[in-house]
């Protein structure tokens, strides 16, 4: 039962920021952040199912976040 709330409101609060996003700003800015889901369903499952993770949770995530920051912030700073 924890599962099938958990997976509603997760699905219900994630289309409803992803909309908002979207309305305000253009795609290509906020599709990026989509790299964000499986990261945050890791933490959601660490955090509130107490689910193990082991160093290759831990190794993807921290690449993920890698690669996003890269991929925003990379162009600012080579154009410095």
């Amino acid at each position: 039962m924890d599962v099938l709330f958990l997976a509603y409101m997760a699905g219900l609060a994630g289309y409803a920021g992803w909309g908002s996003l979207l309305s305000r700003y253009p795609a290509g800015k906020i599709t990026p952040l989509a790299l964000f889901v499986p990261v945050i369903a890791l933490m959601v499952a660490y955090l509130v199912l107490n689910e193990p993770l082991n160093a290759w949770h831990w190794t993807g995530s921290l690449v993920v976040m890698v690669a996003l920051v890269v991929q925003v912030f990379g162009v600012k700073w080579l154009k410095k």
